[in-house]
């Protein structure tokens, strides 16, 4: 990825007069730039697609006078510098200004793995002996050369069962002729395999395949794997990170899991049905079937499986929750609870 800045021709304007006038305006000037960054610093050649590519640039004051920076402004948020602001050169000093770009390619074609051109401009609003506001632009180029490409960058899991062996999931890769391989770091509840496509191709083709490790617990799924490439030398490239999101729960759920009466008038009552289902089509018992409300009646249908008709009587006004609760008890003697949240907005009466 290549960054160059390049710095205009004649900036500050030596009409002080003219300045006093439109001091509370940013100026274009017609003489000399005060500024000046060295060439060398600007062009950064090729980088790889980073979330976080990290570069410094000098910036001096060539003139004859303090030169302050008010304040540093950019065309993309892609960009960040420190310090942003408030930065007073004196004449002939040199401050050193850390930049921070986030850079990914957006081009989706295969035939693009060459890098993807992108250009971000960069002004600096600053004063002079503390008189008028006027401002300096730069173009920051850059070539942005994608490492690999996956086909998702989260895998939803949706909702799955602790009984269940393991869970698997897959993902292709596509990668440039330069990387030999991929690394992987994950959780320890995960086992990730890197395969290669054994049919030579341009881009290179990769298939990772995740399996869960391990007995699977209930729990939220908020994890994130980082795969590496690997060069044909042996460097590593930029990671990018692959999420995992879902939920594994004991086994039985309710369709719906949680219900919603909206806004309700106090006074009135509504009934709603819902389901107990096993995720692996096993053999369960609800040995209890309560509420922890008075309001909440929960009554099984008669010659119906595992349907229970939830009656709420709305007595309090405002956001409220109460709840039903289900004990269950599997084949093999395995007990636990499930709660379905019942949820309205209580509305005084007239």
């Amino acid at each position: 990825m290549v960054i160059a800045i390049g710095s205009p021709g004649a900036y500050l304007s030596a009409k002080y007069l003219y300045q006093a006038l439109h001091k509370d305006k940013v100026q274009e000037a017609d003489v000399a730039l005060p500024l000046v960054i060295a060439d060398n610093e600007l062009n950064l050649g090729r980088v790889y697609e980073t979330s976080a590519y990290e570069h410094r640039l000098r910036v001096t004051n060539s003139s004859d006078q303090p030169v302050t920076i008010i304040r540093f402004e950019k065309s993309c948020d892609c960009l960040g510098i420190t310090p942003s602001a408030g930065v007073t050169l004196q004449p002939h000093e040199t401050k050193t200004f850390d930049i921070k770009l986030r850079l990914a390619s957006q081009l989706s074609s295969p035939n693009h793995w060459g890098g993807e051109p992108l250009r971000v401009s960069l002004s600096a609003v600053y004063s002079v002996q503390g008189h008028g506001q006027y401002s300096m632009h730069w173009l920051l180029n850059c070539l942005v050369v994608p490492t690999i490409r996956l086909s998702r960058s989260t895998i939803h899991l949706g909702t799955l069962s602790a009984r269940q062996p393991l869970i698997e999931q897959s993902l292709d890769i596509e990668a440039s002729d330069e990387v030999r391989w991929i690394d992987c770091e994950s959780p320890r509840d995960w086992a990730v395999e890197i395969v290669p496509n054994q049919a030579r191709s341009s881009p290179n083709k990769f298939r990772a395949i995740l399996r869960s490790h391990g007995k699977l617990i209930p729990r939220p799924v908020s994890d994130t794997l980082r795969l590496t490439p690997v060069s044909r030398a042996g460097e590593r490239l930029p990671a990018k990170e692959l999420r995992l999101v879902g939920e594994i729960v004991r086994d039985v759920i309710a369709y719906p899991r949680e219900i919603h009466h909206g806004r309700q008038p106090c006074g009135t009552a509504a009934t709603e049905a819902l389901q107990l289902r096993s995720l692996t089509n096993q053999r369960f018992m609800v040995k209890a079937a309560t509420s922890n409300s008075g309001d909440l009646e929960v009554t099984r249908m008669l010659g119906e499986d595992e349907i229970y008709t939830l009656r709420l009587r709305f007595t309090k006004t405002g956001p409220q929750e109460v709840a039903a609760e289900f004990t269950i008890e599997h084949d093999d003697g395995m007990e636990y609870r499930l709660v379905v949240p019942v949820r309205y907005h209580g509305l005084a009466g007239p």
